[in-house]
């Protein structure tokens, strides 16, 4: 649990940097040619995120803790 929320936790740090990677003829700092893959590897880390929650509840129903 500890290893996913790091894993998390950097997709995150990695998704902004990419969605500020940006710059323009005077100096222009804002959402660059990497924002769509910045938006695209945050999409995956929630998809991601969500199956593992999804198949952590399935095997702790299936283990009978959850009804």
């Amino acid at each position: 649990m500890f290893i996913s929320f790091i894993l998390i936790l950097l997709s995150m740090i990695s998704w902004m940097g990419m969605m500020w990677w940006g710059w323009g003829p005077w100096g222009y700092w804002g959402p660059g040619p990497m924002f769509l893959f910045g938006a695209l590897w945050l999409i995956f880390s929630l998809l991601i995120i969500a199956l593992m929650i999804i198949f952590v509840a399935w095997a702790l129903k299936r283990m009978g803790i959850i009804k």
